[in-house]
């Protein structure tokens, strides 16, 4: 199931880009136990660090209790590409 969020990014590496369309994994905390895809679905406004998010979540995983909760973008661990919390669990597609 797709889920959407609305997340505010804390810090993003200055070697990548995001934008609408850019697509990677996030996971929840820094223990990168679980992976998920995810897409840029919007940038909100003019910050471009508040943007909307759908995420393929075929455990259903996502839900209420992860709004505060801190996320991680990139592949692996190692590898982070930007952090951030998400700030509103949207309706599910």
């Amino acid at each position: 199931m797709n889920k959407y969020l609305q997340v505010e990014l804390s810090y993003t590496n200055p070697l990548v880009h995001l934008e609408v369309g850019s697509r990677s994994s996030m996971s929840f905390g820094s223990s990168g136990e679980y992976y998920m895809p995810f897409e840029i679905q919007s940038i909100l406004g003019t910050n471009p660090n508040s943007m909307t998010i759908m995420v393929l979540d075929p455990e259903n995983k996502i839900s209420e209790t992860n709004v505060g909760n801190q996320i991680v973008f990139g592949h692996i661990s190692s590898k982070v590409i930007a952090k951030g919390t998400v700030v509103r669990l949207l309706s599910p597609s």
